[in-house]
């Protein structure tokens, strides 16, 4: 089971649907937003219908930006197979889709995370308890001096957080802004038109920190379309950036 923590306050646990584990977090961590290993979920559903097709629209589905982008893919999946979409209408969305968990997965779908850290003490799973928590404290300690000597790119973002950005800068420069006030604006590709799709359009809003893209609120890094919204109303480089960044983590 992954757990993702923000400013100590919201937690988001991402796990295989276990009831054990189910139990626990409904009893210790109440408060969290619960969401399941999509993993796990195409597992059982590949069991059902093993077919690319299906696989692909599932991983669709999980990333949809709205309900109706959802209800579209669930669509055309019960058009090729009926019990494949009857398995993903019984989960709630808001446990597995984008567009309905309640918060913020910070960029994670599966746990990951948790099966890499399985994976890393399968060397000392058979040690006694205090020789595992000592080669655990040894890692970290290692882990530790590393990144606290490790000469990052910027004083104040991490290397990950400064190349996304940065990248996302970059992209902002291709859109057009219409503000309806300094803290919404809907953001467009500069060659198009107010009368042309919406799927190609965003709406930002600077107050909630989100996006329709769904990134910005995701995983709370400014997305493209931020960026520019925020470029549109202040003279906005890269070090100016960087300040924003620091202001929203």
């Amino acid at each position: 089971m992954n757990i993702f923590f923000y400013r100590w306050c919201k937690i988001t646990a991402i796990s295989d649907q276990s009831k054990s584990l189910n139990s626990a977090l409904t009893a210790e961590l109440s408060h969290a937003i619960h969401a399941y290993c999509c993993y796990h979920l195409q597992k059982n559903l590949m069991k059902l219908h093993s077919e690319d097709k299906i696989h692909k629209l599932f991983w669709q589905i999980t990333k949809a930006q709205s309900k109706s982008q959802f209800e579209e893919h669930l669509e055309t999946i019960q058009k090729l197979h009926t019990a494949a979409a009857d398995y993903l209408q019984k989960i709630p969305s808001q446990y597995w889709s984008k567009h309905a968990i309640p918060g913020s997965q910070y960029g994670h779908h599966i746990s990951n995370i948790a099966e890499s850290l399985n994976f890393s003490w399968l060397n000392i799973q058979n040690l006694s308890i205090l020789a595992v928590l000592q080669d655990i404290w040894n890692s970290m300690m290692k882990k530790f001096y590393i990144q606290a000597n490790y000469s990052f790119k910027n004083a104040i973002l991490t290397d990950y957080i400064y190349d996304y950005s940065k990248a996302q800068w970059k992209k902002s420069w291709h859109y057009h802004t219409i503000h309806s006030n300094k803290h919404t604006a809907l953001i467009f590709m500069n060659s198009q038109s107010n009368s042309q799709s919406n799927s190609q359009q965003y709406t930002v809003n600077l107050i909630t920190k989100s996006c329709s893209c769904m990134k910005f609120q995701n995983i709370h890094i400014s997305c493209q379309h931020a960026i520019a919204a925020i470029a549109a109303i202040c003279k906005l480089n890269m070090w100016s950036m960087i300040l924003f960044m620091k202001s929203i983590l």
